[in-house]
Order: C-alpha cells, then sequence, then structure tokens
C-alpha cells in the first residue's frame, strides 16, 4: 500500500501508437503484435496516467491515524469504554450472542505481524456458523462491518460464482497482461464470505481451483497466481470471515456456533435499524480509530508472563493431558494476543489470559453440545 504523489494526466494522445499517427515504428513489422501495443496503451478512459513524483509506504489507509499510531497512546477507561461499545454493537448484530461478538472483536483487529517458514502468525479467520439465511442479515452484517473498517469485500459463494468467476490472477500471454482475480486484495482487507448461498451442485474445474485458492488464502495466507506455464505463490494478510448455516466446508481458525433466540431472527430489520440509529458518525469515527489502533498495536510478552504461561501450560497438562494439546495451546496465544489489543494493551496480563481460557472453554462446550 503506497501514497503517490504526483500528476495526473487523462491525454488522449499518449494513448495513440505510432501507426495511429502515421509514423516510423521503431519495431519491425513482424516484432508488432497488435494486442500487445494495445495493451501497452489503452485508452485513458480506461487507464489515466499518474507521473510518480514521490512515492512513501504505508503501515496502514486510515485516514484518522496517523502513520504508527497506537492505542498505547490512550488511556485505559477512554480503550474500555469504546471497547464496550463496539463490543455492544457487535453483540446486536449477532442476534445477542456475547461469545461470538468478543470472537468477532478478536478477529476484527487480526492482522498477519510475521512469517515462520509456511506459517502466517497473528492471522485469525473466523466462521460463524448458525446464520439466519435470509439473505437481508448478510448484507446489514457487511453493511456494519464495512462502515467499521477501511477495507472490506464481500463474496457470495455460490455455485455459479464458483465456477464462472476467476479468484486467482491470470497471466495473458497474448496481451501481455495479468488479469486480476477476485482474491487479488490488498493487506488487511475484510473478507466476508457468504456461504449460506452455496447449493447443491457440481464443481467444475474453474471451480475446484477457486476453492482451492481461498482455502489456501484462509490457511496459510498465500495465493498462487496462474502464469499458465507455472503459479508463483505471493504472500497475503486477508482478514476472513466466513457466515455459513453449518460448519463452513472451509477449514478456518476459529469456529463459533451462533446460540440465538427465535425472537431475534424474527425481527432482522427492527434489529439492523437500531444498529445504525446508535451508530453516529461520531461514534463511527471513534470505533474506527479504535480498531485501527488496536490492529496496529506492537504486541510482546514480558518474561515474567512468559513464565506463568509456561507454568499453566505444564500444570494443565500435568491434570489431563486432552485437556490442552498442542493446537489448543497455539490457538490459546493467538486469543490472548487479540484481547490485549483489543484492550489497548501491548502485553497480556494474568486476567486476560484467565479470560482467553474461558472463552476457550466455553467454546468448545458449546460446539460440544450444539454440533
Amino acid at each position: 500500500m503506497v501514497e503517490v504523489i504526483g500528476i495526473f494526466s487523462a491525454d488522449p494522445s499518449l494513448a495513440i501508437t505510432a501507426k495511429q499517427q502515421n509514423l516510423p515504428s521503431l519495431l519491425p513489422d513482424f516484432m508488432e503484435i497488435s494486442e500487445e501495443l494495445e495493451a501497452h496503451n489503452p485508452p485513458p478512459s480506461l487507464v489515466p496516467r499518474i507521473h510518480v513524483l514521490m512515492l512513501n509506504n504505508l503501515s496502514h489507509n486510515n485516514p484518522l491515524l496517523l502513520q504508527n499510531e497506537t492505542a498505547s497512546e490512550d488511556t485505559e477507561d477512554a480503550v474500555e469504554g469504546i471497547r464496550d461499545q463496539l463490543l455492544a454493537v457487535l453483540e446486536q448484530m449477532l442476534l445477542g450472542d456475547h461469545l461470538a461478538a468478543e470472537y468477532m472483536l478478536c478477529h476484527l483487529v487480526s492482522s498477519v505481524y510475521h512469517r515462520q517458514d509456511v506459517v502466517a502468525l497473528g492471522k485469525f479467520s473466523l466462521n460463524i456458523s448458525g446464520c439466519p439465511t435470509d439473505e437481508f442479515y448478510i448484507k446489514q452484517v457487511y453493511r456494519v462491518i464495512s462502515n467499521l473498517v477501511t477495507k472490506s469485500h464481500l463474496l457470495s459463494l455460490s455455485l455459479a460464482n464458483l465456477n464462472l468467476l476467476r479468484f486467482v490472477p491470470l497471466k495473458d500471454y497474448k496481451q501481455n497482461r495479468l488479469q486480476t482475480g477476485m482474491l487479488q486484495l490488498c493487506a488487511r482487507t475484510h473478507l466476508i464470505v457468504d456461504e449460506t448461498v452455496l447449493e447443491t451442485g457440481q464443481l467444475d474445474a474453474n471451480g475446484v481451483g477457486n476453492m482451492t485458492a481461498l482455502g489456501n488464502v484462509i490457511s496459510w495466507q498465500k495465493l498462487d497466481y496462474d502464469f499458465a506455464f507455472h503459479k508463483q505463490a505471493f504472500p497475503t494478510d486477508v482478514v476472513t470471515l466466513v457466515l455459513s448455516e453449518g460448519k463452513s466446508i472451509l477449514k478456518c481458525d476459529c469456529h463459533v456456533p451462533l446460540l440465538t433466540s427465535d425472537s431475534s431472527n424474527n425481527r432482522l430489520n427492527e434489529l439492523f435499524d437500531g444498529i445504525f440509529a446508535y451508530l453516529t458518525e461520531a461514534m463511527l469515527n471513534d470505533l474506527r480509530t479504535y480498531l485501527g489502533k488496536a490492529q496496529l498495536g506492537c504486541y510482546s510478552v514480558s518474561s515474567q508472563m512468559q513464565k506463568m504461561i509456561e507454568d499453566d501450560f505444564v500444570q494443565t497438562r500435568k491434570d489431563n493431558q486432552a485437556a490442552m494439546t498442542v493446537d489448543d495451546f497455539h490457538a490459546l496465544l493467538t486469543l490472548t494476543r487479540l484481547l490485549s489489543l483489543t484492550y489497548g494493551k501491548m502485553c497480556p496480563t494474568e486476567d486476560i489470559w484467565k479470560k482467553a481460557k474461558v472463552m476457550q472453554d466455553s467454546l468448545k462446550e458449546r460446539v460440544r453440545l450444539l454440533m
């Protein structure tokens, strides 16, 4: 993501080739390929020109934040107040499910902060199951999230879209251009996948490839660009939320079944009208600033907390080895990090560690009872 300072040009003459100007070409006739020339000289109405004078790399694109600004600069009471307001909105959006709202908040501040071999650390893809299959609900959830974050995209995972759309960038050698794909998203884009529209049917070769590509983005944060004769993997940082009726066919880092009442499902219009009435422009700016700062937080663990966490892990395994697997421990560390960031803390505390354990245990029990 870059900031460009330059001169914007839409001069039609820049798109005129040598032949169109009746000027001698520098290339022999046999070397000229009309499709390639047109690809390199598209009309300015399609591709305007920017003559770059200065180029700056950006850590984010939130206009409410300064570069490298973090939540640690705010007071603890201010951060917790805004956190409670956002949590109330998310809880209403998720039909009164407080546990799901806590996980959703952690999901919103997640991003890849380090890569260890093939593992992308910091990612936290979330699958919310038990969602109403009403198209209205999915669109309203996306509307809420898109109002809170700077970059978002809604992907309808219907059978037709899987078979017809192109998720992966493809090199067109005839025009010598790289054609874009649906998953070619810039860093920290929130991708909301609507799996409630997926129906029974047959996936063709393109559909299978699209599902594979989406699974790789969710699991490994990488996207394989298709250069026809070979594929090249590029790292991604896409914050993926999957909304589904049952458990998703896509493997996510966390699966939260919604626990709602029938009354909530029957008054969706009233519920979302209340949410958008509550979200004034001033409040939205506060929530956007809060999320931006939390996502950019520089997190670290003190030696004292490291020892406490290690001792707790060893003791838990001693009491019941099945109660805490290595995967459970990794998930707990990720959840603790994200919870800390939502509280504006750059280092976890014992209370946050205990809260993460309670959330993880509550989710395990819920999955056991509902699935």
